[in-house]
């Protein structure tokens, strides 16, 4: 079996930049940081819930934009068959092809 190695401070010069907590860790700045990371989290949820509200709006605003363009393609049908009916009946009186 090999060789088991302790490490200490004095081996990793980086351990003693961490303060030690009152419960004997190793957690320096870290209920800072928590805090910080808590409050981004809620910010994030705020904003995501703004996104999701603007997305509906969007699709309801979508839903009725095509509502509307449906009806204009039938009023544009109804008028180019009526310009359709309109144009035979001028060539057909043009060529004499009614009485």
């Amino acid at each position: 079996m090999g060789k088991l190695y302790s490490i200490s401070r004095r081996d990793v010069p980086a351990l003693d930049a961490l303060d030690n907590g009152d419960d004997g860790g190793n957690f320096g700045g870290m209920e800072a940081r928590i805090v910080r990371l808590e409050t981004l989290a809620e910010v994030t949820e705020k904003t995501l819930a703004d996104i999701k509200g603007d997305v509906r709006e969007i699709r309801k605003d979508t839903k009725d934009i095509r509502k509307e363009l449906s009806a204009a393609k039938v009023w544009a049908l109804i008028l180019l068959g009526t310009g359709w009916i309109s144009l035979v009946g001028v060539m057909a009186k043009g060529f004499g092809w009614t009485k």
